[in-house]
């Protein structure tokens, strides 16, 4: 193979290799952009609190929900959690995230340092 064709040949991995990375950062953005928004626990609630203001009693919004007014008195005070009734009617859906303690993760840096 002449020098030329090597040169031509890098010039097409690296080509190749650019819009790979390009597609990754793309994908990835792409991700960042269209993930569904994370609500607190303070925002479910205050999105409830409208709703019972909106249907005028608690009564009211829990028939709507199909669920008793107890249980909704509960999740709105913070005795029980949304169900997945609750949480239909608030259009959300529950998922589990698992976040690295950040305290635990520094204690063992400071083991290794030492």
């Amino acid at each position: 193979m002449g020098v030329g064709q090597e040169s031509c040949q890098s010039r097409g991995l690296l080509l190749d290799l650019f819009w790979a990375v390009q597609k990754i950062f793309l994908d990835a953005h792409s991700l960042a952009c269209y993930a569904a928004p994370m609500f607190s626990k303070e925002e479910v609630l205050s999105r409830l609190r409208k709703a019972k203001k909106s249907a005028g009693t608690q009564q009211a919004l829990a028939d709507q929900m199909g669920v008793s007014q107890v249980y909704l008195s509960d999740v709105l005070n913070g005795r029980r959690e949304p169900g997945p009734a609750i949480l239909a009617f608030l259009n959300l859906k529950a998922e589990t995230v698992f976040k690295e303690d950040g305290k635990a993760r520094a204690e063992k840096s400071k083991e290794n340092q030492l």
